[in-house]
């Protein structure tokens, strides 16, 4: 059990040498992203008797949203795009919900004290009423497709090479993806981090 644990630690290890100098960019823009979010959550922040209801969801949604893009970064960061798909989108969940409470605070005391679920499609529906263009829920369908266990959405580990007259070289990567085609998915993933 002891030399298992020795392997797991070098693959560890060696997914950890390949990423320091990856996704540079990507990390220092994640980061501004972050100090803006959390520079727009002051106000919500800390304890006040008069603290309205509304407040407590858009700072329990809002802290969600954060969270959920720190798990995406890292997820993203470790080589693992299709295992961030899921949490990208309910950043996007979390966004519409953001807005329409926002809006409609009512709503989000429905939520708080109901418990209330909304559906992301609802959630649009209402907001186009309110005039509110939510623009990121075009980003919505995609991700619900990407983020379940399709064949396209699964493909990211898997690399296939063409050699010519000996066929096909197909290579499944464990742990990590490392393909100049990851690589480039996973920066479209930090956009949608972004947008």
């Amino acid at each position: 059990m002891a030399g298992e644990y020795e392997k797991i630690e070098k693959v560890e290890s060696e997914i950890s040498e390949w990423l320091k100098d990856r996704f540079l960019k990507e990390r220092m823009l994640f980061s501004q992203m972050a100090e803006l979010i959390l520079e727009s959550l002051k106000p919500l922040a800390g304890y006040r008797q008069d603290a309205a209801r509304g407040e407590l969801v858009l700072l329990t949604l809002a802290s969600r949203m954060f969270n959920d893009c720190e798990g995406a970064k890292q997820l993203l960061l470790w080589g693992l795009p299709d295992q961030a798909l899921p949490v990208i989108r309910d950043i996007i969940e979390c966004t519409l919900l953001f807005r329409l409470f926002q809006k409609k605070p009512k709503t989000a005391q429905k939520w708080l004290m109901n418990l209330v679920e909304y559906q992301p499609g609802d959630v649009n529906a209402k907001l186009v009423e309110l005039g509110v263009d939510a623009k990121e829920y075009s980003l919505y369908g995609p991700l619900s497709h990407a983020g379940h266990s399709n064949l396209l959405a699964s493909l990211s580990h898997v690399q296939e090479m063409n050699l010519g007259e000996q066929g096909m070289l197909r290579t499944v990567h464990f742990g990590s993806a490392r393909t100049a085609e990851t690589e480039l998915f996973i920066q479209h993933c930090f956009g949608y981090c972004s947008f």
